[in-house]
């Protein structure tokens, strides 16, 4: 405990040895560590707080823990390594909040391509840049962000495949579905660049070409939790959770 505490020397330690955890009762234990603190406890708040942490424990251990911690509410990170890979496993019991918040490790960014008309502010980028087959000068030709890249691209590509423009908003253009469409998509944006190897704007367009066809959704998660509350109900939240100047949107 003295050794951790140079680490960080804010923070106070000390350690309770037991000849077995199989045989502690962690109720008892908890409720003496939270009704008498160390006498260490450097602290000026009237209320102990534990986080319980356990590491490689077996099952008969395991359990035990995981039920007193639960019954007094105490939060319990349990953790198991092997080797260089690991698991922890996390119980928050009331009044602790669930954990709603997944992280996947790959998401789809929603740039909106694939929707028909493109928002306001996407066409006016559009207008701002000009056709790309007119743009003379490589350096602006290098600079003009991937996005309109794909988008001028679609268009070419439409050429090609007899699908005009529609001035009806509810139908919507033609966009690549087959696997030979898609190659053809991407070799019509390579043979709009100057040089592919030194226009790195290209170079990502090309590798972001399924942004094109690729169908922006709310995922699973965040659906969940929007079929759970209503808008007024969530803006209420966060002004009773005291966000400075939070008010509820009106209603349109």
């Amino acid at each position: 405990s003295a050794l951790l505490s140079e680490l960080n020397p804010d923070v106070c330690g000390f350690y309770s040895s037991v000849p077995s955890l199989a045989a502690v009762d962690f109720t008892t234990f908890f409720q003496t560590l939270l009704a008498n603190p160390p006498n260490n406890h450097a602290s000026s708040s009237s209320s102990t707080k534990l986080l319980v942490i356990s590491a490689d424990q077996p099952p008969p251990v395991l359990l035990p823990l995981s039920h007193a911690c639960h019954n007094l509410s105490l939060p319990l990170l349990a953790l198991h390594s092997y080797g260089l890979l690991g698991t922890v496993r996390v119980q928050t019991p009331p009044p602790y909040h669930f954990i709603i918040e997944s992280k996947p490790s790959h998401t789809l960014p929603d740039l909106r391509l694939s929707r028909w008309p493109p928002f306001d502010g996407l066409n006016d980028v559009l207008k701002s840049v000009g056709k790309l087959d007119e743009m003379e000068d490589s350096k602006d030709h290098s600079h003009v962000p991937f996005v309109v890249v794909l988008l001028q691209a679609l268009e070419k590509w439409r050429g090609t495949v007899s699908a005009p423009f529609n001035p009806d908003a509810s139908s919507r253009p033609r966009y690549p579905s087959t696997f030979a469409a898609k190659q053809d998509f991407r070799e019509v944006v390579k043979n709009m660049a100057h040089n592919l190897n030194n226009e790195l704007n290209f170079e990502e367009a090309v590798r972001e070409a399924h942004l094109v066809w690729a169908e922006g959704r709310v995922s699973e998660e965040v659906q969940e939790v929007l079929d759970r509350v209503t808008e007024e109900e969530f803006f209420t939240a966060a002004a009773d959770d005291g966000s400075a100047g939070a008010k509820v949107p009106p209603q349109m």
